[in-house]
């Protein structure tokens, strides 16, 4: 028995039926949202973050809610590159969406930076917000480091709903 007075065979059927968001249009948006939050300014931020969004990152500047994360951009350079693997897309319900990945990321010539990510998105006001971030850093593998521009691991992707080989952008 769990906290709920539910075991976690009863449970389970509610978790397998939202294992998958049923508009893949959302699914795409979504990707295409988690990538905007690498790549992109201080604007989409503001456009897509919920106020009171925490985002969880290696110290410094480790945990950041609301305001603050606007701030720690202008401190930190703009990714260049991002690609996503091992993609999954929870849909907990229509309005409640959880993303996990492994990112590769590129900034200039600085080795790549590679993490665990899980990030937390919902549904209001005919508009997704993220509203949780969270990265587990991995160690910098040098056959990941200073990848050439052209190279093949920077491809353009799209995502597919659920687990996937692969999404890379750039």
């Amino acid at each position: 028995m769990n906290f709920f007075g539910s075991s976690i065979s009863e449970l389970l059927p509610f978790f397998v039926r939202s294992s998958v968001v049923s508009d893949s249009s959302s699914d795409v948006a979504l990707w295409e949202m988690e990538r905007g939050f690498w790549l992109s300014d201080a604007a989409y931020y503001t456009t897509f973050l919920a106020p009171d969004c925490i985002m969880v990152f290696p110290e410094p500047p480790g945990v950041l809610v609301g305001d603050e994360i606007i701030a720690a951009l202008d401190k930190a350079p703009r990714w260049n590159k991002i690609e996503m693997q091992n993609q999954s897309l929870v849909s907990l319900d229509p309005h409640v969406a959880v993303l996990t990945y492994r990112a590769t990321a590129q900034r200039g010539s600085e080795p790549a930076y590679e993490a665990l990510c899980s990030s937390i998105y919902t549904h209001a006001n005919s508009q997704w917000l993220l509203v949780h971030h969270q990265q587990t850093p991995l160690a910098v593998r040098p056959e990941t480091a200073n990848k050439p521009e052209g190279s093949e691991q920077w491809l353009e992707g799209k995502p597919t709903r659920g687990r996937s080989k692969s999404s890379k952008a750039g």
